[in-house]
């Protein structure tokens, strides 16, 4: 796996995320650009918000899946190609805990597969917001 890529363990195995062009083509086929499934995210009801994260993260881990098996194919890796994976897999496998920070991971893998940094506030704005959210679940207030 490759330095600072943002990844997702399902069911104890890790698992890249990937924006490729191709995942830009389906972010545009699906809901018309990246912007659009950002405010998806941002603005729809909970389970609309799961749902496009889900789509996402199901996305972005198969363009990773088929970017590894594509280069090892290339090189002559005697490596196994990995099988793709389903939304149901990953509904079924993703730990809830860990939907709070899919946003972040999913905005680090768009801005380093199109070649950008992920803004400071944007970063800033997610880490408080998660670590609001373990503080509410521990108990805990500061």
């Amino acid at each position: 796996m490759e330095k600072n890529v943002p990844t997702v363990t399902l069911g104890g195995q890790e698992f890249e995320l990937a924006f490729t062009t191709e995942a830009m083509l389906q972010f545009s086929k699906k809901y018309g650009g990246v912007e659009n499934a950002g405010k998806m995210m941002q603005e729809g009801d909970a389970e609309e918000k799961i749902r496009v994260m889900i789509w996402i993260i199901t996305l972005m881990i198969n363009q990773g899946i088929e970017k590894q098996n594509m280069l090892n194919l290339l090189t002559g890796s005697p490596e196994k190609p990995r099988r793709l994976v389903t939304e149901q897999i990953v509904r079924v496998l993703l730990p809830l805990n860990d939907i709070r920070e899919l946003k972040q991971k999913i905005m680090t893998a768009i801005c380093i597969g199109m070649g950008r940094e992920i803004p400071e506030e944007l970063v800033d704005e997610d880490l408080a917001e998660i670590q609001a959210e373990k503080n509410v679940t521990s108990g805990t207030t500061q």
